[in-house]
Protein backbone atom coordinates (compact mmCIF):
# COMPACT_ATOMS: atom_id res chain seq x y z
CA UNK A 1 0.00 0.00 0.00
CA UNK A 2 1.57 3.34 -0.69
CA UNK A 3 1.47 6.04 1.55
CA UNK A 4 -1.31 7.98 -0.59
CA UNK A 5 -3.37 4.81 -0.30
CA UNK A 6 -2.74 4.89 3.29
CA UNK A 7 -3.32 8.33 4.13
CA UNK A 8 -7.00 7.74 1.74
CA UNK A 9 -7.72 4.62 3.37
CA UNK A 10 -6.80 6.15 6.95
CA UNK A 11 -9.40 8.72 5.89
CA UNK A 12 -6.57 11.24 6.84
CA UNK A 13 -7.53 14.39 4.08
CA UNK A 14 -4.61 16.48 5.13
CA UNK A 15 -1.94 13.88 4.32
CA UNK A 16 -3.44 12.90 1.44
CA UNK A 17 -3.74 16.47 0.15
CA UNK A 18 0.09 16.64 1.15
CA UNK A 19 0.82 13.64 -1.19
CA UNK A 20 -1.52 14.92 -4.53
CA UNK A 21 0.67 18.16 -3.71
CA UNK A 22 3.63 16.77 -4.05
CA UNK A 23 3.24 15.16 -6.84
CA UNK A 24 2.45 11.72 -5.62
CA UNK A 25 1.57 8.77 -8.14
CA UNK A 26 -2.43 8.94 -7.76
CA UNK A 27 -2.52 5.50 -10.20
CA UNK A 28 -0.98 3.06 -7.72
CA UNK A 29 -3.17 0.33 -7.06
CA UNK A 30 -2.46 -1.91 -3.55
CA UNK A 31 -2.76 -5.81 -3.49
CA UNK A 32 -6.45 -5.42 -4.03
CA UNK A 33 -6.50 -2.86 -7.15
CA UNK A 34 -8.02 -0.31 -4.86
CA UNK A 35 -6.46 3.15 -5.72
CA UNK A 36 -6.66 6.26 -4.02
CA UNK A 37 -9.82 7.46 -5.17
CA UNK A 38 -11.71 4.11 -3.80
CA UNK A 39 -10.58 4.71 -0.17
CA UNK A 40 -11.60 8.83 -0.40
CA UNK A 41 -14.93 7.81 -1.89
CA UNK A 42 -15.81 5.10 0.79
CA UNK A 43 -15.68 8.20 3.09
CA UNK A 44 -16.85 10.47 1.03
CA UNK A 45 -14.51 13.61 1.20
CA UNK A 46 -15.26 15.75 -2.36
CA UNK A 47 -12.62 17.71 -2.00
CA UNK A 48 -9.79 15.12 -1.52
CA UNK A 49 -11.57 13.05 -4.16
CA UNK A 50 -11.61 16.01 -6.70
CA UNK A 51 -7.86 16.79 -6.00
CA UNK A 52 -7.50 12.97 -7.23
CA UNK A 53 -9.20 13.54 -10.41
CA UNK A 54 -7.87 16.58 -11.07
CA UNK A 55 -4.06 14.81 -10.70
CA UNK A 56 -5.33 12.40 -12.88
CA UNK A 57 -6.42 9.48 -11.59
CA UNK A 58 -8.50 6.74 -12.88
CA UNK A 59 -12.06 6.68 -11.77
CA UNK A 60 -12.60 3.11 -12.91
CA UNK A 61 -11.13 -0.10 -11.50
CA UNK A 62 -10.27 -3.26 -12.10
CA UNK A 63 -11.23 -5.67 -8.94
CA UNK A 64 -9.34 -9.09 -8.23
CA UNK A 65 -12.49 -10.80 -9.86
CA UNK A 66 -12.04 -8.50 -13.16
CA UNK A 67 -15.35 -6.52 -12.43
CA UNK A 68 -15.40 -2.53 -13.47
CA UNK A 69 -16.73 -0.83 -10.48
CA UNK A 70 -16.57 2.88 -11.01
CA UNK A 71 -14.96 4.40 -7.40
CA UNK A 72 -16.85 7.68 -7.79
CA UNK A 73 -20.01 8.11 -10.18
CA UNK A 74 -20.85 11.93 -9.54
CA UNK A 75 -18.96 15.07 -8.20
CA UNK A 76 -21.84 17.42 -8.24
CA UNK A 77 -21.28 20.52 -6.24
CA UNK A 78 -21.56 19.61 -2.90
CA UNK A 79 -23.29 16.26 -3.81
CA UNK A 80 -21.28 12.60 -3.96
CA UNK A 81 -22.18 9.26 -4.99
CA UNK A 82 -20.56 6.06 -4.32
CA UNK A 83 -21.45 3.18 -6.50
Amino acid sequence: MTPLNMACNRRNSAIARMFIAANAIVNLADANRNLPLHYIARCGDVHVAQLLLNAGTYSVVIYQHGVLQLSCSFILDAAFYVL
